[in-house]
């Protein structure tokens, strides 16, 4: 009794479509913050309290596309990269004609082919996937935190707590609003990563204390930065992925 559920096969096409797709817009919106959204923004940072609030209300856009287009990439190269291995198991094994792949299966050259492609989506999975740690482990312990403290410090000064003298001496002359407004911009201690609570490190801390918040918005963009050739490497892997399947099936 044939199978009421697709075969695999139908699937590839959109996967492949959204494996490719994730990664671009990724890395797309991710140079656009660097050289579309931070120079403007550094262009008329006179104002440290202005700055503070566009860089924060950029920062925190992150959470909203993130998440979807890094699942979405993760599922669908992982997806073909798994479909990809049991082709080639299939066809070092049983021949061709297994799991409904019968161009390339059975093969040598087609099933190095299928090899290849599970390789570069796996590949995928492991370039794109190495922004989390990159940006929870590492990012927000740091520059973001950093850059967090120093927003908290300025637009919210009566609920902040510098830890050094500067610090201090910095939230009592600075001009801040009524507490009303100032609690807005209170962020509280976070015990996961989160762009809407505090997470740096005491020494991130003490650093975005002694500097500007144009020196922090300037170092971010540099650390940003890093995350852009993840996601190119992302969609080039998904991309080879892609074309070694399509070679694979004209075997």
């Amino acid at each position: 009794m044939a199978s009421l559920l697709p075969s695999p096969i139908h699937l590839v096409p959109l996967a492949q479509a959204l494996g490719i797709t994730a990664p671009a817009v990724y890395a797309a919106i991710t140079y656009s913050y660097n050289v579309l959204v931070l120079p403007p923004l550094l262009a008329y940072a006179d104002d440290e309290r202005r700055l503070a609030k566009q860089w924060l209300r950029a920062y925190q856009y992150g959470p909203v596309f993130v998440p979807p287009l890094l699942l979405t990439s993760t599922v669908t190269n992982g997806a073909l990269a798994g479909w990809a291995f049991a082709r080639w198991i299939a066809a070092g094994e049983y021949g061709s004609g297994v799991l409904g792949v019968g161009a390339g299966s059975g093969s040598g050259s087609g099933s190095l082919w299928a090899l290849g492609a599970g390789i570069a989506h796996a590949a995928a999975v492991l370039a794109f996937g190495a922004i989390v740690p990159y940006t929870l482990a590492g990012m927000e312990k740091q520059i973001n935190g950093a850059a967090k403290w120093k927003v908290q410090m300025l637009l919210a000064p009566a609920f902040s707590t510098p830890l050094t003298e500067k610090g201090r001496q910095e939230a009592k002359l600075g001009h801040a609003d009524g507490l009303d407004e100032q609690k807005k911009w209170v962020m509280e201690e976070g015990t996961s990563p989160s762009a809407f609570k505090q997470s740096a490190r005491r020494d991130w801390r003490v650093w975005a204390e002694g500097a500007t918040m144009r020196e922090i918005v300037m170092k971010w963009g540099k650390w940003n930065a890093v995350r852009v050739p993840m996601t190119i490497l992302s969609f080039v892997a998904s991309t080879l992925g892609m074309c070694l399947s399509v070679w694979e099936a004209g075997k």
